[in-house]
């Protein structure tokens, strides 16, 4: 799936866990289902960011993109 900020491409793919098989993974499941978060993981597959939380709230894709790039910048470093 690609992902935009207004019309240009994010650079980086956006997963949908529609079976919660990675919210499993993350333990980022409740007794009510799933959390509401994201987990990033850099290029050699560790987690270097996870967020998770009981309730519905905004998805602030551009400081997700800030995330992704200070993890670019640092896996470069």
């Amino acid at each position: 799936m690609s992902a935009e900020i207004g019309a240009k491409p994010i650079g980086f793919p956006v997963i949908i866990d529609a079976d919660h098989e990675i919210a499993s993974m993350y333990d980022m499941l409740s007794v009510d289902g799933p959390l509401w978060g994201h987990v990033l993981a850099d290029s050699k597959g560790r987690v270097r960011s996870i967020a998770a939380r009981a309730f519905p709230l905004r998805l602030n894709v551009e400081e997700l993109v800030k995330y992704v790039a200070a993890i670019v910048e640092s896996d470069d470093a």
